[in-house]
C-alpha cells in the first residue's frame, strides 16, 4: 500500500477536493493500509507546508512490514518516527522494518520534514514545535550543538545535546516554554505550548 504527501503553495491545510484524496478501506482480507491522518484518512495529502504529518497504519494481519520512501523531491531530511519504539529512520537513506499487530493503535507513525536551505537563511532549516508533552526540535543532518528549555520565569528546566535530526524533550508541566537551540552555525529561539 502507499500514501502520498505533497506540498504546494496554493493548497490548504484542510481537505481540498482539487488536490487531496480520501483513503478507501481495502476489501482484501489481511492487506495493510497506510494513510495520512488529517481530520480524515487521506491517500493523497497536499499541504502548503508542514513540519510533520501523522501517518496511520493498519497491518491487516500480524506480521513484519517495511515502510520506505519511493520518491523524495526537493525536500531536506524526511524522518520517519515510530512512536511505539521511539525509532527514527532517515527515509532519504533507509527503509524501516517493524513488527505490527492488528491490535496496535493505527496512529503509530509521524513523518518529520526539514526543508532545504533557502539562500543564506540558516534559521529556516530549524523547526521547533510541541507535540503532546514534548518539545520537538528538527535540525539539518550532522548539526552539532545544544538545546535549552526555559520556563516563562527564565529558569532552565531542561537541557540536552543535539543527537539526531529530530530531538525530543519531555516536559511534565502544562504551559508555555522557550526553546533555544545553539548550534555550530545558528542560534534559534521559539516559544512552544505544552498541553
Amino acid at each position: 500500500d502507499e500514501t502520498a504527501i505533497l506540498f504546494r503553495d496554493d493548497a490548504s491545510v484542510g481537505f481540498d477536493s482539487q488536490y487531496d484524496a480520501y483513503k478507501l478501506e481495502t476489501q482484501v482480507a489481511g492487506a495493510p493500509s497506510l494513510y495520512s491522518v488529517s481530520n480524515m484518512n487521506l491517500a493523497v495529502n497536499v499541504l502548503p507546508q508542514a513540519e510533520w504529518v501523522q501517518l496511520g497504519f493498519k497491518p491487516g494481519a500480524d506480521g513484519v512490514y517495511t515502510i520506505s520512501a519511493l520518491e523524495i523531491n526537493d525536500l531536506g531530511d524526511v524522518i520517519l518516527e515510530d512512536t511505539f519504539t521511539g525509532t527514527m529512520t532517515d527515509l532519504n537513506n533507509d527503509s524501516y522494518t517493524f513488527t505490527a499487530s492488528v491490535s496496535d493503535n493505527p496512529d503509530r507513525f509521524i513523518v518529520h520534514f526539514a526543508p532545504l536551505a533557502v539562500g543564506d537563511n540558516v534559521e529556516s532549516l530549524f523547526s521547533i514545535y510541541s507535540f503532546g508533552n514534548q518539545a520537538v526540535v528538527s535540525v539539518p543532518a550532522r548539526t552539532e550543538g545544544d538545546i535549552f528549555v526555559y520556563n516563562m520565569m527564565g529558569q532552565i528546566v531542561a537541557t540536552t545535546t543535539i543527537t539526531s535530526s529530530v530531538n525530543k524533550i519531555n516536559l511534565s508541566n502544562t504551559g508555555y516554554y522557550v526553546v533555544k537551540v545553539m548550534s555550530d552555525n545558528a542560534v534559534v529561539t521559539r516559544k512552544v505550548y505544552i498541553k
